[in-house]
């Protein structure tokens, strides 16, 4: 509900729709060993309470509305689990937000600027479209409209 996205470091492989793994044993467990440790276990970093992947002022401002209004039970603003919103919630995800915590994910395929055939590969459809756009307006643009 308000944990930060995490990703693990390897890929991992469902047997018979389970999965089990274990992020807690080290940081280095997740990708960017994006976690925190509290007390002998790592942990993800709660306070994403928008899901937007950042932990910010957004976030905290939610918590702060539901605190306002007294808001209970099981919420996406509780971010410790003690089953209502208050300043307690607020401190974590401030220092979270303090802290610049953000999603870590891995990247997709990337293009090497400095290898004219990546480019010239990767543009080649567009390329095409263009002489095709440009072939037409020479063969159009003395035509009078209709």
């Amino acid at each position: 509900r308000n944990g930060l996205e995490t990703w693990s470091k390897t890929p991992q492989q469902f047997s018979s729709n389970y999965l089990n793994y274990n992020f807690t044993t080290n940081a280095n467990k997740a990708f960017g060993d994006n976690m925190i440790l509290k007390g002998s276990k790592w942990t993800i970093y709660s306070g994403d309470v928008n899901q937007d992947g950042v932990i910010d002022i957004a976030d905290n401002s939610l918590i702060d509305n539901d605190a306002f209004n007294f808001e209970s039970g099981y919420i996406r603003t509780d971010l410790n689990g003690d089953g209502i919103a208050d300043i307690s919630d607020q401190a974590i995800a401030d220092n979270n937000a303090f802290n610049f915590v953000s999603k870590v994910t891995p990247g997709g395929a990337l293009i090497n600027p400095e290898d004219p055939q990546d480019i010239i590969s990767e543009n080649s459809s567009v390329n095409s479209e263009i002489k095709i756009d440009h072939d037409i307006y020479n063969r159009t643009k003395n035509q009078s409209p209709v």
